[in-house]
Order: structure tokens, then C-alpha cells, then sequence
């Protein structure tokens, strides 16, 4: 602006033709057309603009005192001049006011008497700090209130909501009549404080400092993977992120039912996916369904009726993921038939949470034995996975063979887990379990839909385990494809008794971000999810301390003392009690030490895919017709 106005005095003189006998100056060309003064008010072209000049303030100011004025709804511009101050005339002026307020103290009106010893004690402390400063610490401030309307009427209206705010703060305006223009110039970008005498204030730089609005917290994170997260509710901006130029790119959700954690996740997908990310959902509740039919996604549901098998024992990565890579390749392969054996022990244990030691140790020499069996294994470190097919791998068959060989003793030993390894054979579950893998992985989007298995049982548990696995090893096959995983309801995951489950997934939010991909996590159950813990970590709390975002939705006071005391996050009392509220789709959004205030908001077209009910409630169109979207319009926004 200050250049601008620059500009205009250099171009006083110049004319810019139009026609050869219309000329007129470039001032002329933004001038309103009218410009009129009036005792409390500027006419300006079709608008109105009054100013309120300020003189008094409340005796005592704190931190962020002048929020509610800041974030008045309204044409409203705040304008401070500040001009430093000399001390020694206030150490001069307090030196006769203290002496006066001491005398004024002997009055018998108690109301008259404490204002006054009041009075003298904030003077007295303003004295101790000029006197002990070793520089100037005092300034005049000159702040104006400036409101602009349509009309006349709008303008009134405006000027009696800012009178009332203004009143609440105890702040003490007035307007300077016949010398509006004046006003007017003193709100201008042009460093001209035309009605000084109006608005003169002799503060402290203590007390200055609370004028400076450093609780407006901005998450605007651009960058080409950018995402819009919702709307700031304190400043009205969006809140954007870019997770892949963050420390890590994870995240973690939570929030009760209803609470539109679902929503944002949904969103969060459909603005990824566009940008070329590729994703991978894990549904336990079948609400992705809709969105991955329209966009041509894969549905994987995972059910004891279907023929969707993911083979448990298929080795699909090349490259150790659970320890560091070791430089000989003879170890490297070892290590990843050691690390997929004790994935594998893991599975087992959550068929049957009582394994005992020695049936671990069993097992462990079953399944070796079953590896070697099945693929011919002499020498492992000649062993090459990644040029294996699906149907080389060993199934669960020939796991339940090997166990039929084994000697007596040992057998006995594995027949309580036999009898339940045998459902997931020959049983019920053999169907997702028991079988080469035939999910095909070709697609950008795909979802793996648990929502037919029994809510809250051992076999859904399992399922998602082995889901997590598989797409674990899909995930760090190729470090070149941007790519995010998302696990829903991720407390199915969570057992006191076998924490091992939960500890798998910490481990990936540690080390997905080398492979160039990010993980989100939602819950709306924050005692069980935090309930898997070894008694040395919690690993559901490892999952929050690794995750760079964080949304905290509405949440209840058992699951949000919770969340406090187990997962370290700090809330402060304004945010606990807007998480308290439980309003749907509005809580806390943080991007590491950043905090805001956020609303889940979606497009029209996300909601048409989400929820047809609410578009066509919401819009008035039938949600079955695809909107026709004008083409130019997007390219004139792009460009």
C-alpha cells in the first residue's frame, strides 16, 4: 500500500489517454466516485466508513486481552501508532500523582478510597520500573477502530455491536466530529496519525507487549503434496499440510462415534489420491466401500464366505524391514525368512493368545521346516524371493502337515493349537487364510473391507494382522511410488495380553517414511487403544509420540483423561473444554508445535460420494447424477 501511494504522487501530473480529448490522472482512475465528508462519517464512492478513536484502557491488561476485538465478524481494521517516549517526563508525573493518590486515600468513601490505593500501587510498580530500566521503556499509543458498510443503516448497526465489544473490554472510544477525514487518514497505510491528541496514551512496553496478537496460530504448509485439512475456526483460513515435507509423514486421529472422524479420513483420501499417492485402506467398518466403487478402486472384503485369500506365509519383500539391512547378501536373506517367521509367530499368537514358550519354539522349527520343505531350500542365502510367484510360497496346509510329523511328544505338546490352527485350514476361516494370495495390488486405490467379520472377535483381529503384514511388505518393495496407508478402528488391533499386534503397527509409523509413504491411524475407543502395553512401552502412545499431525476430536472424560495421562499429549484448559463439547466434526488440529482450532469441512463432491443423504438434503440434486464440473473454469483457477 505504501508503495502504491508512492506511486500515485509520482503520477500527479502523468495522464493516461483514452481518447484524444479524455484524459484524465492515474489517481483518477482508482478515485471513488464521491468522496464526501460528514460529521461522524466518510462517504467513499457506494460505501461508508465511520472511526472510532480510542482513549482509555482498562487499568489492567494481560496476554491476548484484545482476542475478542481481533476476531470481531465485521468490516473492521484495527490501526495502532506507537512513538517512543521519553521515561524521565512519567518519572516526573508519578512522582507528584503518588503523593496526591496517598492523600485521596483518607477519604471515608470505601469506594472512592480503594480506587485510589489502587491507583497508587500501579503507579507505584510503573515508578519501580522506570526507575530500575536502563533505557526508555514508554510509548504513546494512538489506536483507531475503523468500520465500513454498505448503507448508512448496516454502518449504525456495525458501530452499536463494536460499542458494545468495546465496552466489554473496557476500552473507551469516541468519534472526532467534523474531522472524519482526519480519522480516516490516521487508519491509512501512510504512517499519518492525524488526530494524535484524541488518541494519546503514555503505556508501559510490558503492558505494550499485550497488544500484539500472538495467539493466532496459522497451520499453511504449502508445498505440491499439500492437503486441505478443514477451516481454522479461530481465523477462518484453511488449515493446509504437506506431510511428505514434514518430520515424518504419519498421523493419528481420534474421536467418539459420530464425531466425523470417518469423515475426515474419507476427505483426507480423496485429496491425497488425486495428487498421485497411492493408498492403501483398511476398513474394519465397510464406509470406504462407496467411495472405492466410484472411483474404480479395488474392494477386497475379507469374509469366512468369500474367496479373497491372503496367504499368510507369501514372502513378497526382497528387503529386511525389521532390523537394519546387513551388507552380506547371504544374511540379508536369512534375516528376511527369520523376520517372516516371527511374523508368523505373531499371527499364531493372536489365533491362540495362551502360546506358550514351548509352542512357540515348536512352531518356529515347524514353520523352517515348512519353508524348506516347500521350496527346496539348501543353501538360504542362494535363495532369491522376489522371483518367486504366489504359488511357490508354502500355505497353511503345509504348515498343518508339518505338524502332523512331528515327533509324539512334540505333537502333544501343539494339539490344543492344532485343534484351533485347524479352523483356519479346513475350518470356517480357511477360506482367507488357507490358499495363494489373489489380491491383485496393480490398482492406485485399493481398500481391504473387514466390516463381515464378527466385531470385536479374534478371527477380525487376525485378519487385520495379516492385512497389515502383506501391505507392509507391498509398501517397501518400491521406494519410488508416493503411497499412504490408513487403518481404521486401529483399537481392534489392541490386547493387553498380546501387545505384539499394536508394537507391529509403532514399528511401521517408525519406518514407513523411508519408503515414501505416510500412515494415518484413526480410533474412537482411546482406553483400548492405549490398552496394548508391555509393561516397558506402550505402544499405542508410540503410535501418537510418532505421529508428526494430530486430530482430537470430540472425545468423552474417561477416553480424554486418557489421552492425557498415557499418550504425554498437553491440552490447555480451552482445548480440553472444546474437546469436552463433543461438537461433530470441530476439535484440535496440531502440526507439531502448532495448534489450531479446526472444523472438518467437504466439498460437495465428497460429500455426493459419502453421504448422498446430506448432499441431496444439503444441495437439492440427486446425488446419483454426476455434477457437470466446467472445465475452463478449473483451468482459469489453476492458471
Amino acid at each position: 500500500m505504501r508503495k502504491l501511494f508512492t506511486l500515485l504522487a509520482k503520477k500527479e501530473e502523468e495522464t493516461i489517454v483514452f481518447q484524444e480529448e479524455d484524459e484524465i490522472t492515474f489517481k483518477d482512475i482508482i478515485l471513488p466516485d464521491v468522496v464526501e465528508e460528514h460529521t461522524k462519517y466518510m462517504q467513499l464512492g457506494s460505501n461508508y466508513a465511520s472511526t472510532i478513536c480510542v482513549f482509555d484502557y482498562p487499568k489492567r491488561v494481560f496476554g491476548n486481552w484484545l482476542s475478542n476485538l481481533r476476531r470481531f465478524q465485521g468490516n473492521v481494521t484495527i490501526s495502532i501508532h506507537l512513538e517512543k517516549s521519553p521515561s524521565d517526563k512519567m518519572i516526573k508525573h508519578l512522582k507528584r500523582a503518588i503523593p496526591e493518590l496517598e492523600s485521596r486515600e483518607a477519604t471515608k468513601d470505601e469506594y472512592k478510597r480503594r480506587a485510589a490505593e489502587k491507583e497508587r500501587m500501579s503507579n507505584e510498580r510503573l515508578l519501580d520500573k522506570l526507575v530500575e530500566s536502563d533505557c526508555d521503556i514508554m510509548f504513546k499509543v494512538h489506536m483507531y477502530i475503523h468500520l465500513q458498510a454498505q448503507n448508512l443503516k448496516e454502518l449504525e448497526r456495525l458501530e452499536g455491536r463494536i460499542t458494545n465489544l468495546l465496552q466489554r473490554v473496557h476500552l473507551k472510544g469516541t468519534h472526532v466530529h467534523y474531522r472524519a477525514k482526519d480519522a480516516f487518514h490516521s487508519v491509512l497505510p501512510l504512517r499519518d496519525n492525524a488526530v494524535p491528541e484524541v488518541t494519546n496514551r503514555n503505556i508501559d512496553v510490558e503492558a505494550l507487549s499485550s497488544f500484539i496478537p500472538f495467539d493466532d496460530s496459522e497451520i499453511f504448509h504449502q508445498s505440491q503434496y499439500s492437503v486441505i485439512k478443514g477451516i481454522n475456526e479461530t481465523t477462518g483460513s484453511i488449515v493446509l499440510v504437506d506431510h511428505y515435507a514434514l518430520m515424518n509423514h504419519s498421523e493419528f486421529i481420534c474421536g467418539t462415534s459420530g464425531s466425523a472422524k470417518t469423515t475426515m479420513m474419507i476427505s483426507d483420501v480423496l485429496r491425497h489420491w488425486p495428487l498421485g499417492v497411492k493408498t492403501y485402506v483398511i476398513d474394519p467398518e465397510g464406509e470406504f466401500r462407496k467411495i472405492v466403487r466410484a472411483l474404480g478402486g479395488t474392494l477386497v472384503i475379507l469374509s469366512n464366505s468369500s474367496r479373497t485369500v491372503i496367504n499368510p506365509m507369501e514372502i513378497l519383500n526382497n528387503e529386511i524391514t525389521d532390523t537394519e539391512e546387513l551388507e552380506e547378501d547371504g544374511e540379508l536373506q536369512a534375516s528376511l525368512l527369520s523376520q517372516k517367521v516371527q511374523r508368523l509367530k505373531i499371527l499364531f499368537r493372536s489365533m491362540k493368545k495362551d502360546l506358550t514358550q514351548v509352542e512357540e519354539a515348536l512352531l518356529e522349527k515347524v514353520l523352517f521346516n515348512t519353508y524348506k520343505r516347500k521350496l527346496e531350500i539348501k543353501d538360504e542365502t542362494e535363495l532369491d524371493f522376489s522371483s518367486l510367484s504366489s504359488k511357490d510360497f508354502p500355505i497353511f496346509s503345509d504348515v498343518l502337515y508339518e505338524i502332523e510329523k512331528l515327533p509324539d511328544e512334540e505333537y502333544q505338546e501343539l494339539r490344543h493349537f492344532r485343534m484351533i490352527f485347524e479352523t483356519y485350514v479346513t475350518g470356517s476361516n480357511s477360506n482367507m487364510f488357507n490358499g495363494h494370495t489373489n489380491v491383485d495390488l496393480s490398482n492406485d486405490f485399493i481398500c481391504f473391507d473387514l466390516k463381515k467379520l464378527e466385531d470385536g472377535s479374534d478371527l477380525k483381529k487376525t485378519a487385520m494382522y495379516n492385512v497389515i503384514t502383506f501391505l507392509w511388505d507391498e509398501i517397501t518393495r518400491d521406494k519410488s511410488v508416493m503411497k499412504r496407508l490408513y487403518i481404521d478402528e486401529a483399537h481392534v488391533l489392541a490386547d493387553p495380553d498380546h501387545p505384539l499386534l499394536m508394537k507391529f503397527v509403532s514399528h511401521i509409523y517408525k519406518r514407513i517414511r523411508k519408503y515414501k509413504g505416510g500412515a494415518t491411524v484413526a480410533t474412537q475407543q482411546i482406553e483400548d487403544y492405549l490398552s496394548a502395553s508391555d509393561g516397558k512401552r506402550n505402544y499405542g502412545a508410540a503410535i501418537i509420540e510418532n505421529s508428526y499431525t494430530k486430530l482430537i476430536l470430540g472425545l468423552e472424560e474417561k477416553g480424554l483423561q486418557d489421552l492425557i495421562e498415557k499418550s504425554g499429549i498437553q491440552l490447555s484448559e480451552k482445548e480440553i473444554k472444546i474437546i469436552k463439547r463433543k461438537v461433530k466434526a470441530k476439535g484440535i488440529y496440531c502440526m507439531g508445535t502448532k495448534r489450531v482450532q479446526i472444523e472438518i469441512v467437504q466439498t460437495p463432491e465428497e460429500m455426493r460420494l459419502f453421504d448422498a443423504a446430506r448432499y441431496e438434503e444439503k444441495f437439492m440434486k440427486d446425488a446419483n447424477k454426476v455434477p457437470h464440473y466446467d472445465i475452463s473454469v478449473i483451468k482459469r483457477g489453476v492458471s
